[in-house]
Parts: C-alpha cells; sequence; structure tokens
C-alpha cells in the first residue's frame, strides 16, 4: 500500500495472521530478509528504515504461498524473490523511478514461469477457504478488494487492512473505496462474474490507484479516474487471457498518470 506508518503495518499483519498465520510468518520473514538484503548492501539506510525493500519482498512471499502447496522447494523461492526484489527496487530508487509495487510483479512473474514448470517438483493449489460474515455482497466488495491487495479473502480481514490505511492516508482510503465502486460497474460491463467482483477480485487495482493517486487537488480526481479506467481494463483483458496480472494494471495506470504529469 505504499504506506511508512508503524501503525498501518501493524493492522495489515494483524490481518494477515488473523485469515492465515503461515502468510503472516511469510509475510515477515520475507521483510527481515530483504531488510538484512539491503543493510549488507548498504543502501541507503533511510529507505530500508522507511521499508521500502520490504513491501515487495513480502508481497513475493505471500503470492508464493497463496498460489503453491507449502513444501521447502517453495521456501527457498520466496528467500532468493525477496533478494532479487530487493537490487531490483534499488534500481528504481537511484535512477528515481516511480517502482510502485513493480520489483514485487515482475519477480513474481519470473518465479512462476519457473515454478509452473512440470519439471519442478512444486503444486498449485486452490484458492484456501476463506473466513467470512453473512453481509451484503455491495457493502463488503470493498473491503474484500482492500484485502485481496495482500492475498487475503475474507470481509473481517479485509477491513482491518482498510482501518490500517485510513490512518495513515484518510483521504486515499476514502478514493479507494470510491475507486472500486466505479471498477465494479466497469468489471460488470464487461461481463466479469459477479461472484469474484464482490470476491474483490476486480477491485484490488482499484484501491492501489486510489492510495496512490488520490488528493486533496481537485485533478487529482480526474488522474484516479483516469487510471483507475485504464487498470479496470486492462485487468479484465489479461484475466480473459488466463494470465496472473497481480498489481501490473495498477502500475499501468499509474505510470501512464505520472507521464501525463511530467508533460503537462
Amino acid at each position: 500500500f505504499l504506506q511508512a506508518n508503524c501503525i498501518t503495518g501493524v493492522f495489515f499483519l494483524v490481518a494477515m495472521f488473523y485469515e492465515n498465520w503461515r502468510l503472516g510468518l511469510v509475510a515477515v520473514i520475507c521483510t527481515i530478509i530483504s531488510t538484512l538484503t539491503a543493510t549488507l548492501a548498504r543502501f541507503k539506510e533511510e529507505n530500508i528504515m522507511d521499508g521500502l525493500y520490504g513491501f515487495n519482498a513480502a508481497l513475493i512471499g505471500c503470492a508464493l504461498v497463496f498460489y503453491f502447496e507449502f513444501n521447502f522447494l517453495v521456501v527457498v523461492f520466496f528467500v532468493i524473490g525477496s533478494i532479487l526484489s530487493t537490487f531490483v527496487m534499488e534500481v528504481f530508487l537511484r535512477n528515481k523511478l516511480p517502482s510502485y509495487t513493480f520489483p514485487f510483479i515482475g519477480v513474481t512473474w519470473v518465479l512462476l514461469v519457473i515454478m509452473r514448470n512440470e519439471r519442478v517438483p512444486v503444486f498449485e493449489k486452490a484458492p484456501s477457504s476463506i473466513i467470512d460474515y453473512t453481509v451484503l455482497d455491495d457493502y463488503s466488495m470493498p473491503c474484500h478488494s482492500y484485502g485481496q491487495v495482500i492475498f487475503l479473502g475474507d470481509a473481517i480481514s479485509g477491513l482491518l487492512v482498510l482501518v490500517g490505511c485510513y490512518i495513515s492516508t484518510p483521504i486515499g482510503t476514502i478514493y479507494g473505496i470510491v475507486s472500486t465502486i466505479i471498477s465494479q460497474g466497469i468489471s460488470v460491463y464487461f461481463g466479469a462474474p459477479l461472484s469474484a467482483i464482490h470476491a474483490g477480485l476486480y477491485g484490488f487495482n482499484a484501491v492501489l490507484v486510489g492510495v496512490a493517486l488520490g488528493g486533496k487537488k481537485t485533478i487529482d480526481g480526474l488522474y484516479v479516474l483516469i487510471a483507475l479506467i485504464i487498470s479496470s481494463c486492462f485487468y479484465v483483458m489479461v484475466v480473459e487471457h488466463n494470465f496472473t496480472g497481480l498489481t501490473f494494471p495498477f502500475v499501468l495506470g499509474s505510470w501512464f498518470i505520472r507521464l501525463v504529469k511530467y508533460i503537462v
């Protein structure tokens, strides 16, 4: 969520351990590995303390635990991924380029290609069952969308993530909620299944767009809307082609807005 706030981070961890203790533990381990890597490589201490290297590593670990049955080889891959993402992030930082979550995306894509090779003894798994409560789908959808950003499926975990995000950036969080609603409309228009939409699978990129680009200026609303349309349409397309898009639709939309701002 690109939020350098300790309290926000605590809420995220509580949400992870609430739904899946293994997911939370792996996120912590990957963050430690990435932080140690950055420290040993003597990267800027300010960036290390802000968690700029750890969040990509944590997402990589969560992704591999989400997609594959847990075994020793999965551990090896998320350790390697945590180290690689640290150096990829450093490339972006040194060149003053907006990385957003791309180090996580790029490294995860490479690992998924390797791990999905039939010669690699790891096994993909179906999405795990989720803890949930009987609530109106349209009202719980934003919570699901917030949770799906860090691979959490139930509404309570998503609510914890949403509250944690609100503590750090109230305006961005509200933008994120509104963005999920607009994204829902776009996804329905293109024929996405309602069950997947209500589960937040078509809204987590919208959340990131709102949180990352939302601001106090009037023009920020237009920027969010443009990036949201790009990310939502692109995500529908990659799902239709059975491609693991992760948070790249958000990154694509945000990069486009950064280009627009640069030109303007």
